[in-house]
């Protein structure tokens, strides 16, 4: 994590690169050949040996460029400072460019960042001016950047992987952060995925929309090929074929994926493929998520004794408990407006955002058997686990952002708390049960309101209220709609979901109008609606605007 000693690894990394780059340029051209081996030393090759040393000099260039996404990855895991660059989900057109996102965070310390550049192989284009200086702390909100990027010429159609950095001035040193990041594209066709109910499992069934806008002089013969995981069910079943009528515009593909109820809580990936007339236009890899139910109690005063003993909580989750100024709080149900697209819970549409405050999350997940499992925990909260009873991760020794373990899940119930404490605002809490290979864990079931004895009466408290806060920071019901029919997926970007796509997204009516309900505490905030991955749109709802800082409009929500 010492900010030194990565720039050096990095630089020497770069210098190896130097070196080798300019080995296999020279010896593939005869007439420079002799700068780097010796003409005699040559000649007594074989052509099959001098083959194998012109491949291993290019095998060694593309290794090198693997390192340094690595130690940016490793330094970014424990230090506290971290970079984020964001390709669209959506398919591009080869030749064309594309959007991008990039962000700097802080987890922890202050530091000034300047001179920020975004760079491909050996081209940089500039973020910030010259003068320009960035402050970063973990009161702040990240820096965010949206721009666009020219691809390289040779980049071919498909799923791609394009190296990406982050260059720029940390208090004065120059560092490098690098990413590799995907981009699916296509040869002058645009084919794209939505999800009409989002990616979350919930209920029997969700909906995926294959949507093909192409117009053609010519009836065309189509497939959709693809590989769900055994617990899906897609209807129409793959291979599924299709006609795309000539002179139409926008052909749609509906899908549904179906679901029993004991679905294990997880990711579950899949691929699909589009072709057309025998020609693959479209290849895409998604995710969909069943998010783990959870109950809630909070808010929370206290964060040293919560931390060290908030398993006394599981005891009885029927009763009540003491909450800030001596107030009565009880367990309730986290409400689906109360997860972000992960899965992920979103403490501040539970009690708003008081801060040196704490949460605490239950549930219960049941197993036909024991089996091995990884747990994972994503966020920048303060957090302590418990499974079963027995600590797996303190607060004491919790670091910020990411962490992993390995646990034996038994027979039966098992019992899962996390309590999570913060200082300035609650930040989202992922929690994740997973087997090895990061699939769901076979057979684990998380449908409490079947496993939890007496569940209706805790689903009881949730109808009256779903959301309990801290005085003045309850947080309030928002509703936002959208009229836009022709959109593929709509989401909603703004200071209070870090501007993160995504994040909040909205679901399309059958009259095509969009929509999203969720909770924030009171307070003035700023959004946009962010279309297809793409268009940045202000409520045409809504009046009230302010500059953006990139030569457009923001909106303003006023929540009282």
């Amino acid at each position: 994590p010492d900010i030194d000693s990565y720039i050096q690894a990095i630089g020497a990394v770069n210098r190896l690169l130097g070196s080798v780059s300019t080995f296999s340029t020279h010896i593939d051209n005869p007439l420079e050949r002799w700068r780097v081996v010796q003409e005699y030393g040559w000649s007594r090759l074989s052509p099959r040996q001098r083959r194998v040393l012109k491949e291993a000099a290019k095998s060694a260039l593309e290794e090198l460029r693997l390192v340094k996404p690595i130690l940016s990855e490793r330094f970014m895991e424990e230090s506290s400072i971290v970079s984020r660059v964001v390709f669209p989900s959506s398919p591009v057109s080869r030749g064309r460019q594309i959007d991008y996102t990039a962000s700097l965070l802080c987890r922890a310390d202050s530091f000034t960042v300047s001179r920020l550049y975004i760079g491909m192989g050996e081209q940089r284009w500039k973020i910030t001016g010259d003068g320009a200086m960035i402050p970063l702390s973990p009161r702040t909100e990240p820096f965010t950047h949206r721009g666009i990027l020219p691809l390289p010429p040779t980049t071919g159609t498909g799923i791609q992987r394009i190296p990406v950095y982050l260059d720029f001035l940390l208090d004065g040193r120059r560092v490098e952060l690098h990413h590799i990041e995907s981009v699916a594209l296509t040869e002058g066709y645009d084919v794209s995925l939505t999800f009409p109910e989002g990616k979350r499992l919930s209920g029997e069934s969700i909906s995926i929309d294959v949507v093909l806008r192409v117009r053609s002089d010519h009836r065309m013969q189509g497939r959709v090929e693809g590989t769900f995981m055994k617990e899906l069910r897609c209807s129409p079943e793959l291979p599924a074929r299709f006609q795309l009528q000539e002179q139409q515009d926008v052909t749609t593909l509906p899908l549904t994926v179906s679901f029993g109820e004991d679905l294990p809580p997880g990711q579950y990936p899949f691929s699909l493929r589009v072709i057309l007339d025998g020609t693959q236009v479209a290849f895409f890899e998604e995710t969909l998520v069943k998010p783990i139910r959870w109950f809630h109690l909070g808010p929370l005063e206290g964060g040293a004794t919560v931390l060290e003993n908030g398993v006394s909580y599981q005891d009885d989750i029927f009763s009540e408990h003491g909450g800030p100024g001596g107030r009565a709080i009880e367990w309730r149900e986290v409400p689906d407006g109360a997860l972000d697209a992960q899965g992920a819970v979103l403490p501040s549409r539970l009690i708003g955002t008081p801060p040196r405050r704490c949460s605490v999350l239950y549930t219960v997940l049941s197993s036909p058997g024991r089996q091995k499992a990884v747990w994972g925990l994503s966020t920048r909260n303060l957090s302590s686990i418990w499974i079963n009873g027995e600590p797996v991760l303190t607060g004491a020794v919790s670091p910020y952002g990411e962490k992993t373990g390995r646990i034996d899940i038994r027979k039966g119930i098992n019992s899962v708390l996390l309590a999570c404490c913060w200082d300035e605002s609650p930040d989202r809490v992922l929690l994740s049960m997973s087997d090895e290979s990061g699939l769901p864990v076979p057979g684990l079931s998380n449908e409490i309101d079947r496993i939890v004895e007496g569940y209706d009466r805790l689903a009881s408290r949730s109808e009256h209220t779903e959301a309990e806060s801290d005085g003045e920071d309850k947080p309030i019901e928002v509703t936002l709609t959208f009229d836009r029919p022709d959109a593929r997926e709509v989401s909603v970007i703004g200071s209070f979901n870090n501007w993160e796509a995504g994040a909040t997204p909205m679901q399309r009516g059958e009259d095509g109008l969009w929509s999203v309900r969720f909770f924030l505490p009171a307070g003035r905030y700023t959004y946009k609606f962010l279309v297809d991955g793409k268009i940045r749109i202000p409520d045409p709802g809504s009046s009230p605007r302010e500059a953006d800082g990139f030569g457009g409009e923001n909106s303003i929500l006023m929540v009282r």
